[in-house]
């Protein structure tokens, strides 16, 4: 059986949008469970969190990088080339994020007890004494947790965790796109490969569940695209894709809540993502295409990586001044309203911030990621093995 080859039809504003929304999504789950709610307002609070399932959405991130790695991977890249631009794509925002939540955490006056009073508010709030006696291992963790997943660091940031998970599944990418080229039966593989990891590594079967993700999204890169092949009538196509879409949205979301295992939700959160990425990048069409390649969307999309690694510092900023300005018996008796606020505020102050962040920090050191692979490929540099495109490694 021959090579099997990524189907692409270049780049897409619309994955680039979808990821924005997703990222979005997190920034209003974590907005959502700053402060309690309690009594009449628990009914609109569950039915907001209902759809705002964070978890859900780490889920399609990996899901979707997995896509958008194997297309540009095997369109263009070396291995070494794909490195190179993957460290400079992550470490520089990642140290940018964990600079200012550090400073945030040094400067800003301590939370309230009402502030504390949710399990999220009570684990981004890490005790002083404890971030300066790990000061240093925290940044020398920093620096390399674009590609070294660290399990050692006080959490200054909770969706760091991601990120060292995006890192170590880059670490890893060439290999699985390589043994989705080569072997024949990978289908199978990947599974066993999946139950072998939680074999043996019983206590990180999230790492384990998550690279399985990105293996999710490399699969869907080369199915040859079939859904435009069950119907003839544009009409009756565009309201098929976006029914699709939408069906696979709700499950995506609201899974969780049906099965209690962590790795069949996980696995079922990968399928409803691959099947979202999936319409939406080869069927373009219908309203839901329509709103993704809206300029808006767009720029929500650019800013997307930004958006995620800095919302948690401006949640900190908010709480902070609400909890020393705000009663806490006010706070207690309209919690919902309060979350609702905050969820406003983060919107408007994190999406001009991640708008200089993205300008001035994103786009320059990619550009330089770029010219330096192409330096260092120019040298054959680092090693023999890792100058060759990947089907050829």
């Amino acid at each position: 059986m021959g090579d099997r080859q990524t189907i692409s039809l270049g780049f897409s504003d619309s994955l680039l949008s979808l990821r924005g929304f997703a990222a979005v999504v997190v920034l209003l789950y974590h907005c959502f469970i700053c402060f309690k709610v309690f009594g009449v307002q628990s009914y609109p609070d569950d039915i907001l969190k209902l759809f705002l399932n964070g978890e859900a959405v780490v889920t399609f991130f990996f899901v979707h990088s997995g896509f958008v790695l194997a297309l540009s991977l095997a369109r263009q890249s070396t291995i070494s080339a794909f490195y190179i631009k993957r460290f400079f794509r992550l470490e520089p925002l990642l140290v940018v994020a964990a600079f200012l939540s550090t400073a945030s955490l040094f400067f800003l006056p301590a939370f309230s007890a009402m502030s504390l009073s949710t399990s999220f508010m009570a684990h981004i709030a890490v005790p002083i004494a404890i971030l300066q006696k790990n000061l240093l291992k925290t940044w020398s963790a920093v620096f390399i947790e674009g590609f070294y997943p660290s399990f050692l660091s006080p959490n200054i940031n909770v969706v760091f965790w991601t990120m060292r998970l995006e890192g170590l599944g880059s670490l890893f990418f060439p290999l699985f796109l390589w043994m989705y080229k080569k072997l024949p039966k990978f289908y199978i593989v990947m599974p066993l490969l999946y139950g072998l990891c939680l074999v043996l590594f019983p206590h990180y079967r999230g790492y384990a569940a998550y690279l399985f993700c990105f293996m999710v999204g490399i699969i869907i890169s080369g199915i040859q695209p079939v859904i435009e092949k069950l119907s003839r009538l544009p009409l009756t196509r565009h309201l098929f894709v976006d029914g699709v879409i939408f069906t696979a949205m709700v499950g995506l979301l609201t899974i969780r809540r049906f099965v209690p295992s962590f790795l069949i939700g996980n696995f079922l959160e990968a399928f409803f993502s691959a099947v979202i990425i999936y319409s939406v990048y080869y069927c373009r069409s219908g309203w839901f295409q329509k709103v993704l390649e809206h300029h808006w969307s767009k720029f929500i999309g650019e800013i997307s990586f930004s958006l995620y690694a800095l919302h948690i510092f401006v949640i900190r900023l908010i709480v902070s001044f609400l909890s020393h300005q705000v009663n806490s018996g006010v706070l207690i008796k309209y919690g919902l309203v309060f979350n609702f606020l905050t969820a406003i505020l983060c919107l408007v102050i994190t999406i001009p911030l991640s708008y200089l962040t993205f300008r001035w920090v994103e786009q320059p050191f990619m550009g330089w990621g770029k010219i330096f692979a192409n330096r260092m490929l120019a040298l054959k540099w680092p090693f023999p093995i890792l100058v060759g495109r990947v089907y050829d490694a």
